[in-house]
């Protein structure tokens, strides 16, 4: 696992986000095919590799491809993920708050993939994995860096 390197986290030559980054909040704004993801996924790989606990809420289903190196052949970065065709475990709609439980006690970074649900469930496992992350951070204070797509 890396560090967080001297100069911050290096998004690419021209961009580099201060050591204090994953306690900030960023957004990614274009339009379609722009390469939002890319960058956000760039990021990820940034806070993953540094060790920064990082949770990544994915309603479309590429982010798995965080284990798979560049060309998608050999492994990228160990970070299990939760549902959808790529899956590690079975993810359910109803299991927002103990799979809350589960990265705050357990310090996990993980991709959740809700690609499966229908809009209705994913508004209920998001609502409940976010209020239950945000009651036990309360108790449990440490970095969390959330990526929505």
């Amino acid at each position: 696992m890396s560090r967080i390197r001297e100069e911050g986290f290096v998004l690419s030559p021209e961009i580099t986000l201060p050591r204090t980054a994953p306690t900030s909040t960023y957004a990614f704004l274009g339009m379609r095919g722009s390469g939002k993801t890319y960058g956000a996924g760039v990021l990820a790989e940034e806070f993953l590799g540094a060790g920064v606990q990082t949770v990544i809420v994915d309603p479309v289903g590429p982010w798995y491809a965080l284990r798979l190196d560049k060309k998608g052949k050999k492994r990228g970065i160990a970070v299990p993920v939760f549902g959808g065709i790529h899956g590690d475990v079975e993810l359910l709609h109803t299991a927002g708050e103990l799979v809350a439980q589960l990265i705050v006690e357990r310090r996990i970074s993980v991709v959740l993939d809700i690609s499966d649900f229908t809009e209705g469930q994913q508004h209920r496992f998001v609502t409940d994995l976010c209020r239950t992350v945000f009651n036990l951070k309360k108790r449990n204070k440490s970095p969390l860096h959330f990526i929505f797509d």
